[in-house]
């Protein structure tokens, strides 16, 4: 199996994935970022195609996901403000989500770094450059929702517990 091959396959999980934990989240921002991510696995899934088929590339634009994702972590913040307030209770989804993403990222580094670097102007290069670039986005993504599930555990831990002298 070839590395686009690979990556289309992972492409189309991620898709899978996200929009499965869309459908199941109670919550409607939670709901709009998994889409946000599946979107993107989805236009990832199809440059990769038209890379394997020797097409015309298809454009992929620059990602606004984390501009996007933060309005629904604003609107998360505040109906979600009380301590202990569990936002989303699917952690382990998120750590398989977090998992996807980090493996996505290692494959794309491998990609690029398989391509001879004399063809620096190559179209797949900079698409692959831009998916690499956009699946880091999801990485940091994806901590920042784990982040936001463990905040009530964290803040009782530091805020309530930390101030204390060792015995």
């Amino acid at each position: 199996m070839d590395i686009l091959e690979n990556a289309g396959e992972i492409e189309i999980k991620g898709e899978q994935l996200y929009r499965t934990m869309a459908l199941e989240s109670p919550v409607n921002e939670i709901k709009s970022i998994f889409g946000f991510l599946a979107g993107e696995e989805n236009l990832h899934f199809e440059a990769i195609q038209a890379m394997r088929k020797h097409t015309a590339l298809p454009d992929i634009a620059l990602s606004s996901i984390l501009s996007d994702a933060k309005a629904e972590f604003k609107n998360l913040s505040e109906q979600f403000s009380a301590p202990g307030t569990i936002a989303i209770d699917r952690e382990f989804a998120l750590r398989a989500a977090l998992e996807f993403e980090n493996k996505s990222v290692f494959l794309y580094d491998k990609a690029l770094s398989e391509l001879s670097e004399t063809v620096d102007n190559d179209p797949s290069r900079r698409i692959l450059d831009q998916i690499l670039d956009q699946e880091k986005k999801h990485v940091r993504l994806v901590e920042s929702l784990m982040a936001f599930q463990r905040h009530p555990y964290e803040w009782l831990e530091n805020a309530e517990w930390n101030h204390l002298d060792e015995y």
